[in-house]
């Protein structure tokens, strides 16, 4: 299952690069956390705790994480830049570019591999499902843009740009995926 798992990422991996979403070579999430020096990637950036309140409800930073990577790319366990669309994508855009490895199980806060935030059919953030979904604790973690990676205790834990007047604020939880 593993060995299909890993086809299933290099096929996605493939089409992202065909279509030009993804600018950097694939690593594992397990090697994140090695010396990003021997990788040749660059340390992500450090955001304020007044940005961090602003973006998020709930944060507990987690690691420092690739200036070439997204949370997409931490979503899919990958380091890359993976944003295949324009700024926000619509749901059924995500829907079709996620299609060959991940189901999408619609608004959803069980335990979940992918949950997807934004507002009005737009998708504009990605985050990682973890340990045993919405009971665990934290039930998600997300790499913020060019920013770290933070740990999450709701599966909800983001502003809309209503509530925290923030133009850069993900929204709300709209669409979850779970793995085929």
């Amino acid at each position: 299952m593993k060995s299909f798992k890993l086809f299933l990422v290099v096929i996605a991996i493939s089409i992202f690069m065909s279509i030009g979403a993804i600018s950097v070579s694939a690593v594992s999430r397990e090697n994140l956390t090695a010396d990003i020096s021997a990788l040749n990637f660059t340390a992500s950036k450090t955001s304020t705790v007044e940005l961090r309140n602003k973006v998020a409800k709930n944060w507990t930073f987690e690691q420092q994480g690739y200036l070439e990577q997204n949370c997409l790319g931490w979503a899919l366990g990958i380091v890359a830049w993976c944003w295949p669309w324009d700024e926000s994508a619509s749901f059924d855009e995500v829907d079709e570019n996620l299609s060959i490895s991940y189901n999408c199980v619609g608004y959803s806060t069980m335990s979940c591999d992918i949950y997807a935030y934004g507002d009005n059919n737009e998708i504009v953030h990605f985050a990682r499902g973890i340990n045993d979904g919405p009971t665990a604790k934290p039930p998600i973690d997300a790499k913020w843009g060019s920013y770290e990676i933070f740990l999450h205790s709701t599966t909800d834990p983001y502003y809309t740009v209503a509530e925290s007047g923030f133009a850069q604020a993900y929204g709300r939880l709209v669409r979850a995926y779970i793995e085929k």
